[in-house]
């Protein structure tokens, strides 16, 4: 097993402690805290639990490693290793008790997110991006996924977590893109990337996204054979306007749309 297999084996045990608190909260009533000054960007203590409890793991096996989450405030250098979390993923789904939600956790040391991790544990499900490959681990079975080879925009089918998060200009590009696509699915949340991930969905298009909600997702949909960049083609690692597709030529017409 080499360091990038025993941090992987870490984070997972790390999923396992963030399952354990998020499904402790799941499903009930909590006091909500609107983060946003313009808009609903709701928190709770199960967000701010699930990450504290995740930091604290993380200093205490790797204490020079940089953390990054959602909740709290950036820890440590990022000229070396660092991980990048989102403790709930999907938290207005969560305070519907609608289980789209999950936990993000990507570990980096380069330009790039060396693995990923999608938790959602009230669907029994993992998904793991790393080495090139994506799987899925679900009660005891590991299965590879990979996306689908859908040919043609006419033929997709295309999500986005809600237009009403886009700017006008933003959702008129949206319009254009999808009004190509067979059918239209929203509220996914991360879900709609491991949904591409597990060859069911053509194309994830969202807007403003930060590194904590696109990082884990990138080896994700990578190592399932899918595209992800930002709607210029740019690297994604760091978040804003990203556009993930299923095989290159897809990504390509989408692209051409959207410029």
């Amino acid at each position: 097993m080499n360091e990038n297999e025993k941090i992987l084996k870490f984070a997972n045990s790390l999923a396992d402690e963030a399952s354990r608190i998020t499904m402790s909260y799941f499903l009930k009533d909590l006091e909500i805290v609107n983060k946003s000054d313009k808009g609903f960007d709701p928190v709770t203590i199960a967000d701010k639990k699930t990450e504290e409890v995740i930091r604290s793991l993380i200093a205490k096996e790797f204490p020079d490693h940089g953390i990054i989450g959602e909740e709290y405030d950036n820890h440590g250098s990022f000229n070396g290793p660092y991980w990048v979390i989102d403790p709930i993923d999907g938290t207005r789904a969560f305070l519907l008790q609608i289980p789209v939600w999950g936990t993000l956790i990507a570990f980096n040391n380069g330009p790039e997110p060396i693995f990923g991790i999608v938790d959602q544990p009230y669907q029994k499900k993992r998904y793991i991006g790393f080495n090139n490959e994506c799987f899925l681990l679900n009660e005891g079975q590991k299965i590879s996924l990979n996306t689908k080879n859908t040919k043609n925009l006419e033929n997709s089918v295309i999500s986005c977590t809600d237009p009403f998060l886009f700017s006008e200009k933003e959702l008129d590009s949206f319009r254009k893109l999808s009004s190509v696509s067979r059918i239209r699915r929203f509220g996914l949340d991360c879900t709609g990337f491991c949904l591409l991930a597990s060859g069911q969905i053509d194309l994830v298009i969202e807007a403003d996204l930060k590194i904590y909600d696109i990082q884990a997702l990138i080896p994700i949909i990578r190592g399932a054979g899918g595209i992800v960049t930002t709607w210029e083609g740019d690297d994604p690692s760091t978040g804003g306007n990203i556009l993930a597709s299923c095989n290159k030529k897809l990504h390509a017409d989408a692209m051409a749309i959207l410029a």
